[in-house]
């Protein structure tokens, strides 16, 4: 039996302005509007999905690599499994792990 997620995220555009927004059907998250020139995603190389994509991943990577917000909850804001997001954290240069040598030989002390 197939589960479903509890929520669904769907682009919208405008004829003028390409628009990223994420319509969330889920009881407890809003929806963010971020607009673009529709021209971006061809000077990124990128098409209109794989930007858009690539936003939320940039969006969810700096505000985990600042402490703001667990990896989990960046991993849903993307979404992909937090396993998934932790290990392409070194494609936006952000450390999945944050420790000094202190904490890591704390860690490995403890192991």
């Amino acid at each position: 039996m197939a589960t479903e997620t509890p929520y669904a995220l769907t682009p919208l555009t405008n004829p003028v302005l390409a628009k990223l927004v994420f319509w969330v059907n889920h009881p407890h998250m809003n929806t963010l509007l971020v607009e673009y020139p529709e021209t971006l995603p061809d000077s990124a190389r990128l098409s209109r999905q794989e930007f858009e994509q690539a936003m939320r991943f940039a969006l969810a990577s700096k505000l985990f690599e600042i402490g703001r917000i667990s990896s989990g909850q960046a991993a849903a804001l993307v979404p992909m499994s937090r396993y998934t997001f932790l290990k392409s954290l070194h494609q936006a240069g952000v450390p999945a792990l944050g420790w000094d040598e202190d904490e890591f030989a704390a860690e490995i002390a403890n192991a």
